[in-house]
């Protein structure tokens, strides 16, 4: 559903009708959609009902940090099967930093990671670090290119990287 027009009225009109039974989808693409009126919780909702998705790519949707907090408290509760997040170009500056780790931990086969462009700081990235880093993941890649993030801990980031 790439570039689609759809806005988050009707993304929520969609969701509601596809949350009654569970999906066998695998793979979510709704980039380039300005669905910044999309209800995060009957997002995470969805993706709950989707045990065997592996990719979500939301670039470039106009989400918010709100958004996307309210769609991993609903959508973390289960281990996740992503091994591709796309995040990028979204500005989440208002995410909860302990949430996004929360979705990481979840997320056992994650291998890429985009959130290029997010206006993440340190202080979001070094929340999120410390939230997961019990849990070794497999990332073979990490994109947080395009934020603010100078004030990270380069030691915990250099774990992330190893």
């Amino acid at each position: 559903m790439d570039s689609c027009n759809l806005s988050g009225d009707v993304m929520n009109e969609m969701i509601t009708v596809y949350t009654t039974n569970e999906s066998n989808l695998h793979e979510l693409d709704i980039r380039n959609n300005d669905i910044s009126g999309i209800d995060g919780t009957l997002l995470g909702t969805f993706l709950s009902k989707s045990p065997k998705l592996s990719e979500l790519d939301m670039n470039s949707c106009n989400l918010s940090g709100d958004v996307m907090n309210k769609m991993i408290r609903v959508y973390a509760k289960n281990v996740l099967e992503l091994q591709i997040l796309d995040i990028r170009n979204n500005d989440i500056s208002g995410i909860d930093g302990s949430l996004l780790g929360t979705l990481l931990s979840k997320s056992h086969k994650l291998l890429r990671l985009s959130m290029h462009n997010c206006n993440l700081s340190g202080n979001i990235m070094n929340v999120m670090i410390r939230v997961y880093s019990t849990n070794r993941l497999k990332l073979q890649e990490l994109d947080i290119e395009h934020n603010n993030i100078r004030d990270i801990d380069k030691l915990a980031l250099s774990w992330v990287l190893s």
